[in-house]
Order: C-alpha cells, then structure tokens, then sequence
C-alpha cells in the first residue's frame, strides 16, 4: 500500500512553532486505512488498534525521516496477539512511502483487549548501519501512551499523541475507516538546553488538541447512545435502511446491562409484548449466549459502533446537535436516540454504613463465593436469582420490605418459594435496612431491630433514572419524585425535538426491542 503525501485522503502536514521550540506533525489516513483490511474481516476491535498502530508508524517515520525502514511491533499478553506495521521510506524526493501492517488475535475472544504487553520500535538505515530498537510496556492500555513514554526514555524528548480513529458511516466508496491525529514534540533551547515549562506544554497541547477536533467532528443522521437492546434495535435499522449512525457505547463491550448480569443467568424475552422492526435477536438464553450472538450481529448488520465512547454532554437542536465525548471528541448528529437505560444509577442502601467495603450492588460470579453467611437486601427477580444462585455454597438470608414477593417473573416466584419452604436460604419479611456495622446489618422488623451478624451484603434495590445528565441535556421529566421518567410523545420523542428516549428509561422492559419513528426508520 503506499502512501501519498499530497493526496487529501492520505496525508501528512509538518508544522512547527519556532518561539516555543516545538514541532509536530498532522496525519490524515483513509484509503490507506482501507487498503490495509481489504482482505481482511478484522473485528472492530482489531481494526481500530491496527490504525492506530499504522497512525503511529506514519507520524514517527515522517518525523524521524527514516532512509529505509522503520518497523513498529505490538505484543500483548491476552486476546490481542501481535499488531504489526513496516513504514519503508520514499526512494526518491516527493515519491510515495510504502507501508504494510498485520494483526494477530484469538479468534475466540468474546472481548478484544490490549491491557497488558510490549510496544517495540526498530529503526532500520539500511545496509552496514546497525538497527536499533527501543522497548517500552503497554501503557494504561493505550498505543499513544506507549510511544509517549518510548521517546521520553529513549530520546528524552517531550512527545505527546492525539489519535482520532473513526468508522465512517458510508459503504458505498469502500473507505469505511479514517485515522487522524497528530504528534508533538517539544525540543530543548540550542543555547540554554531547557525545554519548555510543563504548563505552557500542557496548554499548548489542549488547544491543538481542541483546534484539530473541531475540525475533525464526525457527521452522522441518528447518534444512538447506549448500546443495551434498544439501543442496538435501533442502530441495526438505521443500518438496515442505509442511514448514517453510529452508536456510542461507554464500555468497551455491547450491552453492559446484560454484560454485569450473573454469569450463567437465564435471561428471559418477552417480544410479544412490543413488535420487532431491526433483525436483532433476542431469544431466551444464558447472559453468555445473547451477548456472543450480539456481538454476531453486530458485524454481520454493519452496525457501526465506537467502543469506549462516553458521551458527557448533549447541546444544540433538531438538525444541529453536538455530543461531547470523554476525551474531546465531538460528533454532530440531525437526531439522538438516547437508550442508556438506569443501570449506571444503581440504589443504595442510603443508610449509615452502606459504604462499607463489605457491601455491594453487583453480582458477578455466585461461585466466587464459599461458606460465607451473606444477606441479599431487595426481593425483585435479580435479588431472587443471586440470593438462590449464592445459597448453592453459602449460608444466605434474603431481606423483603413486604410480607409477600410481588412483581416478580412467574419463574422466580417458584424458585424463592421452594427455596425458602426447603430451607434452603432464610427470609426476613416486612424488613428494612436500619444501618450497617462491620460484620453486621441491623433490620427493622416488626418485632424492632434486629442484628444479624454476616460476612457479605449484597444489595439489589433496582435503579433510578440518571436524571442529572438527562436533564442537561433539555429533556423534562414527569414530576419531581425520584422514581419519575421523561416526558415522551407516542413515539418517544421528549421535550427536545429530535431526542429520543428509549429502551428502560422510557419505561420499558430491557426484555423488549423498541425503535422510535425517526425520519423514514
């Protein structure tokens, strides 16, 4: 593949800023980003490390004005193998560099990381000059950092990356993916040998950091935020009817809701209750089953979805809005559909002690737990599925406000029932939370309080809309009380034109797939 320096798709601009003894480099990639996987069905994932990587190679090799060869190696401990790139430098002045890049994975990862591992580069000059190469651990699991830190130990040069990789919307030019960025260094003064003082270096890395984004903002029709159900319900039929999206996820996985269920937990649907207008699944089957075929779906439907993408800010109107994600990325969009449900808003216990480190509001893994006595505060399906998951192996006492177990699954009543009539786990009915002490919670009882002493609680109390950030963003709620949902038209739309709410925080199931009526979706 080779690489044009005057080419608008591909292209690289020096700059430097003289009173302040800094130079750098402006990189734009995307045919060449298409190139490089044309032969390949590389995840996501993958994809977006490798042009990352190949963003890094062009950057360094136009900047270090290499004569032959310039290699740059990943290696990382877990899923993410090897990703490898070979920047050869131009033969002659104004002539197209070639590059080439490789990516080695485990096929079989449900999740792609790059948390651990080696980032190597090797500088080659050509026949009778020895190579030199410079090692440097993986840092916080990102490729800039990385090469930051391997010019600061190598060269002692003040290096800093801002790499921008991006899924364009468009299938119809064959170039689905742009990498832009740029690389900073700060050189020491030719007479005195200082560098420029770290706050006039920071400063100056955030506003070209800002200047460059704001000229780089992704453009789409519909921005979905949350990847739950309805959230990938409604990327895939945008995806279906060829519009342009993306689909903003703040972890690094589909589905978190899902994804923090108990591992194993049989995960119920109910699609009769509401239609299904996208080709996304959703079948009854274990956390592990619905989650792999999603992740299925998600490749084979061209969704286009940015991992690791949390929007902090919503601003502008129908036609004109701007999401602002961590980090500085800006993407526009003509429409929102806000599906980031409330399990990022969990309830607490709200009395003293409830952050105490023997408590907590999530269950991952019950077999993680042997011979402990643990109570379970809450008497909804997830506080009945962990409290019979944990007694397996555990002595267990589950904590009911009521005298009964309403607006529970049919299934979870019998299996609490059962549960309780053979023994198996104990139940404090018509029981509240007074406070928490180490090794002990105190419930109020009908008979007064009472202590009992335990090793683990575990409290799942459901959730509260995250009303804070939805409220910033225009939208108007029902009422003051804690438990009030956004006002929404029949077809979902709040009090902002063009947002749309959907999914559990407009009041319905996450069992169920919704899409808003947006534009001809």
């Amino acid at each position: 593949m080779k690489y044009m320096k005057n080419n608008f798709l591909d292209s690289v601009l020096p700059f430097q800023i003289d009173d302040k003894n800094l130079r750098g480099r402006f990189a734009r990639i995307e045919k060449l980003a298409s190139d490089t996987i044309r032969h390949h069905r590389f995840p996501d994932k993958v994809c977006k490390l490798l042009f990352e990587a190949l963003l890094l190679t062009v950057l360094i090799g136009e900047m270090i004005k290499i004569r032959w060869r310039l290699s740059l190696q990943i290696r990382g401990n877990e899923s993410i193998k090897l990703l490898a790139t070979d920047y050869y430098a131009p033969k002659d002045q104004g002539k197209p560099a070639n590059i080439r890049a490789y990516a080695d994975y485990d096929k079989e990862a449900t999740h792609l990381n790059l948390d651990t591992g080696l980032f190597a580069i090797t500088i080659d000059q050509g026949k009778n000059m020895e190579p030199y190469q410079g090692i440097t651990p993986i840092i916080e699991g990102s490729l800039s950092k990385s090469a930051e830190n391997y010019f600061f130990q190598s060269e002692q040069i003040k290096t800093f990356f801002d790499l921008n990789i991006t899924k364009k919307h468009s299938e119809k030019s064959g170039r689905n993916w742009i990498a832009s960025g740029f690389m900073l260094q700060a050189l020491p003064d030719e007479h005195d040998k200082k560098y420029i003082d770290d706050k006039s270096w920071n400063i100056l890395k955030e506003r070209i950091t800002e200047q460059t984004r704001d000229s780089m903002s992704e453009e789409f029709d519909i921005a979905i935020v949350g990847s739950g159900p309805s959230g990938l319900s409604a990327a895939a039929r945008a995806a279906q009817k060829d519009i342009s999206h993306i689909l903003l996820e703040t972890t690094d996985h589909a589905s978190d809701t899902i994804f923090k269920f108990q591992k194993r937990k049989f995960v119920m649907a109910t699609p009769d209750v509401m239609p299904l207008r996208s080709d996304t699944s959703f079948a009854a089957g274990t956390r592990e089953e619905i989650l792999d075929k999603w992740d299925e779906e998600i490749e084979q439907q061209k969704i286009n979805i940015s991992y690791n993408s949390e929007v902090t800010g919503i601003s502008g109107e129908k036609g004109n809005f701007t999401l602002e994600v961590k980090g500085g990325r800006t993407i526009k969009a003509n429409h929102i559909v806000l599906s980031i449900g409330m399990q990022g808003n969990l309830r607490k216990l709200d009395v003293e002690g409830d952050d105490w480190e023997f408590v907590q509001y999530q269950l991952d893994d019950p077999e993680e737990y042997e011979d402990e006595t643990i109570i379970v505060v809450g008497a909804g399906d997830a506080a009945i599925e962990n409290a019979v998951a944990l007694a397996a192996q555990n002595r267990v006492a589950l904590v009911n406000r009521k005298g009964e177990f309403a607006r529970i699954k049919a299934g979870n009543l019998t299996l609490i029932t059962e549960a309780i009539d053979s023994g198996l786990l104990e139940c404090y009915y018509n029981a509240t939370t007074a406070r928490v002490s180490p090794g002990e919670i105190i419930l109020k009882t009908p008979d007064g309080e009472t202590s009992v002493p335990c090793d683990r609680i575990i409290a799942r109390l459901g959730a509260m809309a995250p009303r804070r950030f939805v409220e910033s963003c225009g939208i108007k709620f029902t009422s003051d009380e804690p438990s009030a949902l956004p006002e929404l038209s029949e077809r979902y739309e709040s009090s902002v034109p063009g947002l749309y709410v959907v999914g559990a925080l407009a009041a319905v199931s996450y069992t169920h797939l919704t899409l808003p009526t947006i534009c001809s979706v």
